[in-house]
C-alpha cells in the first residue's frame, strides 16, 4: 500500500501512479462492527491515503468534493460586478 507517487511540482502527483485499491472504499476503508469507515493500517502509511479515502468516500456517496474553482469564481464575480457598476457610472457621468 505505501506505493510511493511520483511528483509533478510541489503536492501534486500523476494518477497512473495511484495503486490499484485506489478509490475503493471495500478495501481501503471498511466498515468497522459500529458502521464507520476506518482506514487499514496498511494504508496509512500510503502517499495516496488522502485522495484514496476523499475518492472512495465520494464515490459512496458520504463526501461531496467542492471545486477548487468555485472560491475563484466566486472572487472574480465580485469583480465583474464592481467594474461594470464602475463603468456605468463613468459613462453615465461623461454623458452629462
Amino acid at each position: 500500500m505505501s506505493t510511493s507517487a511520483p511528483s509533478n511540482g510541489p503536492g501534486t502527483t500523476t494518477a497512473a501512479a495511484a495503486p490499484d485499491c485506489f478509490g475503493d472504499a471495500e478495501r481501503v476503508c471498511p466498515k468497522d462492527g459500529d458502521g464507520f469507515f476506518q482506514p487499514r493500517a496498511e494504508c496509512v502509511g500510503c502517499d495516496w491515503v488522502r485522495r484514496c479515502l476523499q475518492a472512495a468516500l465520494e464515490k459512496a456517496g458520504l463526501m461531496r468534493v467542492a471545486p477548487e474553482s468555485a472560491a475563484a469564481e466566486c472572487g472574480m464575480m465580485r469583480f465583474l460586478k464592481r467594474w461594470s457598476a464602475k463603468k456605468r457610472s463613468a459613462e453615465s457621468g461623461v454623458a452629462d
